[in-house]
């Protein structure tokens, strides 16, 4: 009955034992997360959702628990997946033990003539519960591996380094690997492009490749959609004001801008700010010359009735007081032409004619 002597004992190639009731296995539940207590070496392993559990002495089995070994050698390579984190390789284990050498194993479990009837059935109770708590922690790792997935779909890379470093998956793992590779490509677009982010002419080009092929909410992102919807806004203003041509309307566009200097519309706005004061300055020189003209000169009536319209911008206060001084000037033009042409009829009256004498 000695260890050595035991055939079936040998096939496990492992010394690991199980207590004559059976290591026990608990899954615990800390919100979503669950611990799988794994029976081997004398040990319990719990491995949970967020890293490696503690570990907690079992009670030991006898060294010629031929039920104990059996168990040990069935769940040997569950304890080796679950050493290895690897939930790819957890699913293919599980189908093995779980499967029809989970029934032969039973078989020959039963048969341990060597082990009571009380050890044997603590032993087949434990496997089978510790292949029960597999399985919900199968589930579990899948659920995490979800997680992951929707952790790369939104281009999350604080979630998704959040999770990797949680759960502590294999390296080899396909979504892992595949995770790893997006967060290294996402850390050299956002080094590509974050300083650019401060920039208020590039921030936009900036924004449109990290949405396009970087991370999301990274440091930088909120401020520099901030400035770009400040840059566009303030861009629509001068555009509107430009089109508009109000000098009030353009001299608030002008004035609120905060970006760069060379803009194209900011300089075209300037302009037409700048034609607009040089046209009202002419508006008011004209005036005066055309107050202080003669009444037969008509010359500063005309140049003012040319500027008043040729005026290329909206109606505003001071177009609207060069057209009231430029029909004063004429009215007062008028009145003196009238007043000239009465004089001029009375002296004709007046004057005798030659038929009188």
């Amino acid at each position: 009955d000695g260890h050595g002597k035991n055939p079936r004992s040998s096939q496990s190639g492992s010394r690991s034992r199980l207590s004559p009731s059976g290591s026990r296995s608990r899954l615990s539940q800390s919100g979503s997360k669950s611990r799988l207590a794994l029976a081997g070496d004398g040990c319990v392993r719990g491995l949970a959702g967020k890293g490696r559990g503690s570990r907690s002495p079992s009670p030991k089995a006898p060294a010629n628990s031929e039920a104990a070994q059996l168990a040990v050698w069935h769940l040997a390579p569950l304890k080796a997946c679950l050493k290895r984190r690897s939930p790819r390789e957890l699913q293919s284990v599980l189908r093995t033990v779980c499967g029809e050498r989970y029934l032969q194993t039973v078989s020959r479990l039963r048969r341990c003539k060597n082990d009571p009837v009380k050890r044997r059935t603590a032993c087949e109770i434990s496997m089978a519960s510790q292949l029960v708590q597999a399985r919900t922690l199968l589930k579990d790792w899948q659920l995490a591996l979800r997680g992951i997935g929707e952790a790369r779909r939104q281009r999350d890379p604080v979630a998704l380094k959040e999770l990797l470093d949680r759960w502590a998956f294999a390296e080899d793992e396909p979504e892992v690997q595949d995770a790893q590779r997006d967060l290294a490509r996402w850390a050299q677009v956002y080094a590509e492009n974050s300083p650019r982010l401060v920039d208020s002419k590039s921030a936009a080009a900036a924004l449109k490749d990290l949405n396009r092929r970087g991370p999301r909410n990274v440091d930088g992102m909120a401020n520099a959609m901030h400035m770009v919807s400040r840059y566009h806004d303030q861009e629509r203003g001068l555009q509107v004001a430009i089109s508009s041509r109000y000098s009030r309307a353009l001299a608030q566009a002008v004035h609120a801008w905060e970006f760069e200097t060379d803009h194209k519309d900011l300089v075209e706005a300037r302009a037409l700010l700048i034609d607009h004061r040089d046209s009202v300055e002419n508006f008011h020189r004209l005036a005066v010359l055309a107050e202080n003209s003669d009444a037969a000169d008509v010359e500063g009536v005309e140049a003012l009735r040319a500027a008043v319209d040729a005026w290329c911008f909206a109606s505003d206060p001071d177009i609207r007081a060069a057209r009231s001084e430029l029909l004063k000037v004429e009215n007062m033009h008028a009145a003196a032409l009238a007043e000239a042409a009465a004089v001029a009829a009375a002296e004709a009256a007046a004057a005798p004619t030659g038929g009188g004498q």
